[in-house]
């Protein structure tokens, strides 16, 4: 039978998956105060390094950071799993500084002693990491991985990046197909109108108009509007910068000319 501790940490877990940062943070302070085990306030804080990360104040990241670490060197040694998300989550913490060389150092540390099921979401992190630091090979090989045995949210994550990467080396063919095959597993996860099918579809918006296809753009960016209209509303400030580049689009398409870049 789950303890108060765990159904309020998997309560938490689901509030910062939705980005519920305020509600995580009640939950997890509850959560910590019922844990009844080194290990169990671990896994708290390893949920409140997160929240922290997410939330933008990396000071306190890194003091939960250092308090779970302790824990867990103390409590399950410095090889096995509990080290690795320790080491994992220390990369996540330098990537958010943009650190990203040192990232990677942290990750590739980590891979080791941490479980097959959590490797393909680190392999995820590594191939953002190369990405950033201009390491295409290693992003390509790094994504592929987590692409190929990674859970769909994972795969999902994936294969956007591969996208940004393809499009960067001016493979933009290879690039919108794999944007498009983004975007409907996105919607098969979270549903046609959800916050994340419209982040997709203005991801391929993106790439189509980088690729110079622009009634390829629009008829994206038509739909990103149509689902931001309904889970924002159309008054919301995303919604109306999303229209606003529509409207662009639609501008081009009509042969109004490029606004030139300001000097």
């Amino acid at each position: 039978m789950a303890s108060s501790s765990d159904t309020l940490l998997a309560d938490a877990e689901g509030a910062l998956s939705a980005g519920r940062l305020r509600e995580a943070d009640t939950l997890l302070r509850r959560a910590l105060d019922e844990a009844s085990s080194p290990l169990r306030r671990a896994a708290v804080m390893d949920a409140l390094v997160r929240l922290c990360i997410d939330g933008g104040d990396d000071l306190a990241a890194a003091h939960w950071l250092e308090r779970c670490t302790s824990l867990r060197l103390e409590h399950a040694g410095p090889d096995g799993p509990e080290a690795g998300r320790c080491w994992w989550l220390r990369g996540r913490l330098r990537a958010a500084e943009g650190r990203w060389r040192s990232a990677l150092d942290s990750w590739q540390r980590a891979l080791p002693c941490l479980s097959e099921a959590d490797r393909p979401a680190v392999h995820l992190d590594m191939g953002r990491a190369a990405l950033e630091l201009g390491q295409d090979a290693d992003a390509e090989a790094y994504l592929a991985r987590a692409r190929d045995a990674g859970e769909p949210a994972v795969a999902c994550d994936a294969l956007a990046a591969l996208a940004r990467l393809w499009s960067g080396q001016g493979q933009h063919e290879r690039a919108m197909a794999t944007m498009r095959e983004q975007a409907g597993m996105v919607q098969q996860i979270h549903g046609p109108d959800s916050a994340a099918a419209a982040d997709s579809l203005i991801l391929l918006a993106g790439l189509c108009e980088a690729a110079g296809d622009i009634e390829s753009a629009a008829s994206a960016m038509e739909r990103a509007v149509e689902v931001l209209g309904r889970v924002l509303g159309p008054d919301d400030e995303e919604t109306a910068m999303a229209a606003a580049w529509l409207l662009a689009l639609h501008s081009r398409l009509a042969g109004a000319p490029d606004v030139p870049p300001e000097r």
